[in-house]
């Protein structure tokens, strides 16, 4: 029986791992991402990186946490391995993008890392609402990038942005906030799931939690670095004008980033019925 064989269970959990590790952009099996978010239009990246990636951990909960837990001796050492593998080469290579787009590619493969720690924990609730809360910052993130780029799709590196809270103060101060909810500040989203995860990991792999901690201090730094150039830098240029939809989709991801950051509640009990069906 396969039970009996170690080797196989092993091989097959990284061949699912590997698989996986490609669909949330997890390193080693990142490359892909950066192309794909600078290329792609504005709006398919959102959806992409963000309900994609939610789908992606839910699968790997479904099979890690709840299918394979018996064998979680097994693969919790591997998963740990591709969490520090994507927090370190996200936060550091993120740090020398000059593209916005990229930056947050590679941010994303940090947050991968961040998730995957609530996976080692064996956790399912703590990792969906990470993944959920980062997704909708995300999704918002990429509709202000919409429509700095305008209809061509052009005006993705970071000079694009000097002097934003000038030619469009709403969607500067609504891209300030979902960075902040990126980057895990108190009161947003972000910070109760960086919260909720470490917090669980820390009693079996605390080595995770300070690495995690290290990388989301990198991660503040190019999260500070696009608001900076927002509110410091340049002068007024032409004006950033954003369709109607666009503008709800920014104050709507905002909005939730810190209601859920308030009220974290109001997000845990949907997880936690979704997960259950």
């Amino acid at each position: 029986m396969i039970i009996a064989r170690p080797a196989v269970i092993l091989i097959g959990l990284g061949l699912m791992l590997a698989g996986m590790g490609f669909k949330v952009s997890a390193a080693p099996f990142h490359a892909w991402a950066p192309d794909v978010y600078q290329g792609a239009p504005a709006g398919i990246v959102g959806y992409m990186a963000g309900v994609a990636k939610v789908a992606g951990f839910i699968t790997m909960a479904r099979i890690f946490v709840t299918g394979l837990i018996e064998y979680q001796a097994s693969w919790a050492p591997v998963v740990s391995v591709v969490a520090a593998l994507s927090m370190v080469i996200g936060s550091v290579v993120a740090l020398a993008q000059t593209d916005v787009r990229r930056m947050l590619a590679y941010s994303g493969v940090a947050h991968a890392g961040f998730a995957l720690t609530g996976i080692v924990a064996g956790q399912t609730d703590g990792v969906l609402f990470y993944v959920v809360a980062y997704a909708v910052q995300l999704i918002g993130g990429f509709a202000v990038i919409s429509a700095v780029s305008g209809p061509e799709g052009s005006g993705s590196d970071l000079s694009a942005y000097r002097g934003l809270w000038k030619r469009n103060p709403g969607l500067a101060a609504g891209f300030a906030l979902l960075l902040f909810g990126m980057a895990g500040i108190p009161l947003t989203s972000g910070f109760v799931a960086k919260f909720g995860v470490f917090s669980e990991v820390w009693g079996s792999q605390p080595w995770l939690v300070i690495l995690g901690v290290i990388a989301s201090v990198v991660t503040l730094a190019f999260y500070l670095r696009i608001t900076v150039t927002m509110y410091m830098e340049g002068d007024e240029g032409e004006t950033v004008v954003a369709r109607t939809p666009t503008r709800w989709v920014v104050w709507i991801a905002v909005a939730l980033t810190i209601l859920w950051g308030v009220l974290p509640g109001s997000l845990l009990s949907v997880v936690a019925d979704a997960f259950s069906l």
